[in-house]
């Protein structure tokens, strides 16, 4: 069986422009983990019972089944308090032992009153010993909670005052036609489909990552306010957070205001590389408007979108109003 025909579209052509000030905006510094005072919360927790070491005992002969229970005193390698330490600090290697030990103590000693309640001295050990890489990852997931990263820094360089839009290049199936906008494409071939016909875009066609990527440039074509948009090629912009490159979803222009619009799921709202992306492209419009203050160029603005929010009935002006405070945060 042969693999289908795959060849390059032909270039995919620029019929408008959006004024993209060509600003490189470079982080700086590198970020640190950064832990809040907190007590941890045992109240959800097993409780961690003592683990039964019995020697299952088969007869070859008679198939009869006994068991043998095994009385050996544990010894611990180390404190019970250390051991579960030890495995938190291998959860979290790059934490500065020194600056928090008075919160990593105070913690383990929450989870060890939790573990001792009912349970003697020896029953106490070996749940620790048994136990001791699950109670060192739940107290691990309470800290993370509890922590943030420091703020990150910028270097800004004005490179020219305008970038021309550049080409975006597909590859496609040979018997696949570049499909209408509006069609409906299921979840499952989206990736693979080559998406045209626009009126409003900066390209002749595009490739979305999503259904909700695909919706969202319904809604821009079909909304009254917006005047050109596009998906940047991947070398359109010169933003930076950390050591990788930020390449928005969108650029929308409306008659009063540019957008970089980013669309992601809701259990992604919260991921640090998706805050990381929002602060740098946060930066990159702060300091846009900064250069064109005084001027009647159009302000830039970033745009968080969950998922949910975007729907095919949705007007671009409404969450233009919805998601104002962005432009602030």
């Amino acid at each position: 069986m042969f693999a289908p025909a795959v060849r390059m579209l032909p270039s995919v052509r620029v019929r408008y422009s959006i004024d993209i000030p060509d600003i490189m905006i470079i982080q700086t510094n590198q970020q640190i983990k950064e832990y809040k005072n907190f007590d941890l919360d045992t109240s959800y927790w097993r409780s961690f019972d003592v683990p039964t070491e019995e020697i299952v005992i088969e007869s070859l002969k008679t198939s009869e089944v006994s068991t043998l229970q095994d009385d050996t005193q544990l010894i611990l390698p180390d404190t019970p308090q250390n051991m579960i330490l030890s495995e938190l600090l291998s959860l979290e290697p790059g934490m500065p032992f020194r600056l928090y030990k008075n919160l990593l103590y105070k913690i383990t000693d929450q989870a060890i009153e939790h573990i001792r309640k009912g349970k003697t001295e020896q029953e106490f050990e070996k749940s620790v010993w048994h136990y001791r890489k699950d109670i060192a990852q739940r107290i691990w997931e309470q800290l993370d909670q509890y922590s943030e990263l420091s703020p990150p820094e910028y270097e800004v360089k004005l490179m020219k005052a305008a970038t021309p839009i550049l080409q975006q290049e597909y590859t496609k199936f040979k018997e696949d036609e570049i499909i209408k906008y509006t069609t409906r494409i299921p979840e499952y071939e989206i990736r693979k489909k080559v998406v045209g016909h626009f009126e409003k875009a900066c390209h002749t066609a595009y490739k979305f990552e999503s259904v909700p990527e695909h919706i969202f440039s319904i809604v821009l074509e079909r909304s009254k306010n917006v005047q050109k948009w596009l998906r940047p090629a991947l070398d359109q912009f010169k933003i930076y957070y950390g050591s990788k490159r930020y390449q928005p979803d969108f650029v929308v222009e409306t008659y009063d205001s540019i957008y970089i619009v980013e669309i992601k799921s809701k259990r992604d709202k919260d991921n640090t590389e998706v805050k990381l992306k929002a602060k740098a492209a946060r930066e990159y419009c702060n300091n846009v408007n900064a250069f064109y203050a005084g001027t009647d160029k159009k302000p830039w603005k970033y745009m968080f979108l969950l998922e949910g929010d975007v729907q095919r009935h949705t007007e671009f002006s409404y969450l233009e109003k919805e998601v104002e405070w962005w432009a602030m945060a």
